[in-house]
């Protein structure tokens, strides 16, 4: 048996660097921006097939195994968060992702909560949907983008599948995710209470069970330690007006 040492890789992706950054090779750097954006799905897939392995072994052989296999999640572990960095700056530099390719750029969502702290205006983010198991890792970052724009405060809400929905986010699970597409939907159902969707009015966006209480605590420490807390946003009603003194009063 190979013993495998996780390495930690101290590779400096906090410094944007230029869209031609391969020799300023336009094509060399479009093809390894290709292939990054594909690694974090492709370390993952491995992960998970490996774990999968070792739990279909005998027990005598998974004992055999199982340091070999810690030390090849580990290593494929490091291997995705540096990719998913490297993505990062992909993404801000207009790539759009595979989730919203119809949404406004993170980056112009970001400018205009940026516009509108400028102005004096109140802003909040709301970072939604988060989707266990493939979006869920940004969320602090996230956080600390807002903080930095000038917004006032964050609210985050854990994806919902509603009627209809339910069976398109499958589809749309299987088209894009389908190694991670069981545990997406395993941690959905225990956060819904063994259901793909919770309508209950208390329940609905909170979630219920560990993993909801794994992202509310991963969420409030981002607050805190990015300095947004939990603001509310302070209305003044003497500054309104009515347009036209016929508008009849609703009460």
């Amino acid at each position: 048996m190979t013993a495998l040492t996780v390495r930690k890789l101290l590779i400096d992706l906090n410094t944007p660097f230029a869209p031609r950054w391969n020799g300023g090779d336009a094509f060399r750097s479009a093809f390894f921006n290709a292939l990054s954006m594909s690694f974090p799905i492709g370390e993952q897939y491995f992960i998970d097939s490996v774990r999968a392995g070792l739990k279909a072994l005998p027990d005598e052989k998974r004992a055999q195994l199982s340091a070999e296999v810690q030390g090849f999640v580990g290593q494929e572990a490091t291997h995705r968060r540096i990719h998913a960095l490297f993505n990062g700056h992909l993404e801000r530099q207009g790539h759009t992702n595979t989730l919203e390719p119809r949404a406004a750029h993170p980056e112009k969502r970001l400018a205009a909560v940026r516009a509108l702290a400028a102005a004096g205006v109140q802003t909040f983010v709301n970072i939604a949907p988060v989707v266990p198991a493939i979006t869920d890792h940004e969320l602090e970052a996230i956080v600390e983008r807002a903080a930095q724009a000038g917004a006032h405060g964050a609210y985050y809400m854990i994806v919902r599948l509603p009627h209809e929905v339910a069976p398109l986010f499958r589809a749309w699970l299987e088209a894009h995710y389908p190694e991670r597409a069981g545990k997406v939907m395993t941690i959905i159902r225990d956060i819904r209470g063994g259901r793909d969707n919770n309508s209950d009015f208390h329940a609905r966006m909170r979630g219920e069970g560990v993993w909801a209480e794994l992202f509310r605590v991963r969420f409030r420490k981002a607050l805190a330690r990015y300095g947004l807390g939990h603001k509310t946003l302070d209305v003044r009603s003497d500054l309104f007006r009515r347009p036209d003194a016929s508008q009849p009063s609703l009460f």
